[in-house]
Formats: C-alpha cells, structure tokens, sequence
C-alpha cells in the first residue's frame, strides 16, 4: 500500500496505513472511521479543511500507535483529494485521501434472489489465467500442485477468461470464495484467513482484476458476490504484531476453539460458559477470532455494542479522549501474552482444545503436536 503522505518537519512520529484507504461521497450514513496506524500516531492532532466534511472524534488507545478518526461528510460533499492534516510537536504530516464519486446505477449494487443460479468458485482452484503471478516474492505457501492443501495456481484472470463458459452452463452469479491477501506460511489457497482487508491477494491478481471482473460479468449477465469475512482475521495479519488494545481479538488462559454449536444462539437454557466457547472461541489456531464488543471494532450494519454506546457517540465539538474499554485491561502496555499450544503436521493445523482433547480443524480430523507458543504476536517473530 502506498500513502500519499507530506512531512513539514522532521517528526518521531509517522502514518505507515490509513485504513480503509478510500471511501465516497454520497451514502446515506455520513459517518465515516479511519483507523491510522504508525509509530506514535497517536499523539497527532488531525483536521480537515474541505467543505462538507469535519472531525467530530479522534479516539486514542493504550498502544500509542493507533489513531481512530471520526469524519462526518455532508450530502452536498464533493469527490476529490482531501488533505488530513496531522499536527505534533514535532511538526505536520499531510495526508492524501481519497473521497470518489459513488456510482449511482442501481443495478451497480443489485443484490441476489432466489431467481439465481449461482456457481461458487475457489478461485485457486478453478483456472490459471496468469502464471506470472503463481510465485510472488517474500510470500510463503508456494504453489505446489501436489500437495492437496497447497496453492494450486487458479487466479481472477482464469475466471474472467471463462465468463463465456460460465453463463453458457446457465448461472447468473458467481460466488468466489474470499480474494483478499492471506500472507499465511501454509494452507492459505482457501482465503478465509486474511492478512489484509483492502487487498486482493497479489497470487489471485489484484484489486483492479477484481473490478474487471465484476464489470465482465454484468456485461455477459453474470453477477458478482463477494465471500467477506469479518468476524476473524489471519494470524499473520498485520495487526497481530501491534494491536490497538489487548481486547481486539478474543483471548483465553489456552487455545479455545468455537464449539460450532449453532443451536445456543437459539437455546433459551444454554450455559453462558457454552455460548462464549461458541460466539468467542476460534475457528482454528491460525485465524484469530475479532471481539466484536470491542466498541471500535463494529458489526456491519449493527450498532455499536456494549456499555460504551453513550460514551462512543457523536458529538460536537470535536472531542479527543483515550478509549475506555469497560473491560478492565487493554490499556496498558506490555500486553500480556496470547498463549496456546498447537502443532502443524502435514502442512495442516491440528490443536487441543483447552480440555486436552484432540479437536477438529476445519474439515479433516488431525493429531495435535506440541509447537510453539503465541505470544500475542506471529509464530517465531
């Protein structure tokens, strides 16, 4: 990712990701939160100067390099370039970001019925469109063809280059198993186990590939749906190594994986141990699973959980105030470790669950080993 980024004077501090690194003008919710990441961020002071658009918050937390910005954009809000300006002790940091022209064909977000035939694709496994981008530097999980669970080459382009074949079977939408980047060691072709949210994995192409595809698809009648996963990340996503609060992921005293039992979301009898081992624990030893009470860590299309509501809301004037959890840790660093027992056999994680029980990992049955400890941080970093 590239920042568009200008410093007047030398500054400790520094703007490594601003996340999500673009929005539009023109929605009807006007509230907008950047996550700002980079070392002692969040002793900078931020400001707009662009018509329609204010601050109404900049929340801090224990981690000093995170800096969570509240916009509000007016409707009458025009595209463009907007400078966020980040004031220190030490001098001023520009910010580019990107405000774009939403595109208002309705037919452009036209969601899916009943009335469609939809094919789901793993896109690592469906067609190698491009070899050039089968091997990229710095990346594990290498392509290897005869491992079952390795990386097997399919990318975006194999699929856009077999739009004609697939509208010809009679299917009206296309549902691609996740895209974005899974910098993961191994196991990582199926894309559940994202390392970075606003990227397409450069092994499956990129994001204007992701694009293209979608506006091939319209023009040949195929729809386009997107596998998001946003109740966990993948262990080797960047955040893992600083977090904003102690709280961001769920943590046990040992590994805990979700028990999958769905009928206690239901139950009117279930134990409260039972539906956080179910709700909280996680899918498997490589993908974290994101506390979703965390108040800066929303449900889409829910409002902010928790005892923080009141305290979290907007308000006028722009205000700025460390972030009070309620839980009772998150605030103070060192962080305490993240600490589980897991082995990985045959290129695949096995785990014990936290009652020393062999368990089951994704769909396949395996034997745990002993391996290393995760310190809240990337195995052997």
């Amino acid at each position: 990712m590239v920042l568009a980024c200008t410093i007047s004077s030398a500054s400790a501090a520094g703007i490594e990701r601003v996340e999500p690194p673009n929005w539009w003008v023109g929605f009807q919710h006007p509230q907008l939160e950047l996550l700002v990441y980079g070392e002692d961020v969040g002793t900078l002071s931020p400001s707009v100067d662009w018509p329609g658009i204010s601050v109404d918050e900049v929340i801090t937390t224990g981690n000093p390099n995170y800096l969570f910005v509240r916009l509000d954009i007016g409707p009458d809000t025009e595209a463009g370039e907007v400078d966020i300006v980040f004031e220190g002790a030490d001098g001023t940091i520009t910010h580019a970001y990107s405000l774009n022209e939403r595109n208002q064909d309705p037919d452009h977000t036209r969601g899916f019925s009943s009335a469609d035939a939809i094919y789901l694709i793993t896109p690592d496994r469906f067609a190698n469109g491009d070899p050039d981008n089968d091997q990229i530097e710095g990346m594990g999980d290498v392509l290897d063809r005869s491992l079952p669970r390795g990386r097997h080459g399919g990318d975006l382009r194999g699929i856009i280059d077999r739009l004609d074949y697939i509208a010809g079977l009679g299917f009206t939408a296309v549902w691609l198993n996740p895209v974005l980047e899974n910098a993961m060691p191994e196991f990582s072709y199926h894309g559940y186990s994202t390392t970075d949210f606003y990227r397409v994995d450069p092994r499956k192409g990129s994001n204007e590939d992701l694009a293209e595809l979608a506006r091939a698809g319209r023009e040949k009648g195929v729809g386009l749906i997107m596998d998001m996963i946003v109740n966990h990340s993948g262990l080797y996503h960047w955040w893992m190594d600083d977090p904003p609060m102690d709280d961001w992921v769920h943590r046990w005293d040992g590994y805990v994986g979700t028990t999958h039992a769905k009928s206690l979301s239901v139950d009117p009898y279930g134990a409260e141990v039972d539906r956080r081992e179910f709700y909280d624990g996680w899918f498997v030893p490589s993908m974290p699973d994101l506390n979703q009470d965390n108040p800066l860590r929303p449900r889409p299309g829910h409002p902010r959980p928790g005892g923080d509501v009141k305290r979290l809301r907007r308000r006028r004037p722009r205000t700025r105030r460390p972030l009070d959890t309620g839980h009772g840790f998150g605030l103070e660093r060192p962080r305490p470790a993240l600490d589980r027992k897991r082995g990985i056999q045959g290129g695949f994680h096995g785990y014990r669950d936290r009652r020393g029980v062999a368990a089951r990992a994704g769909f396949h049955h395996v034997r745990a080993g002993p391996g290393p400890d995760v310190r809240g941080l990337r195995p052997g970093r």
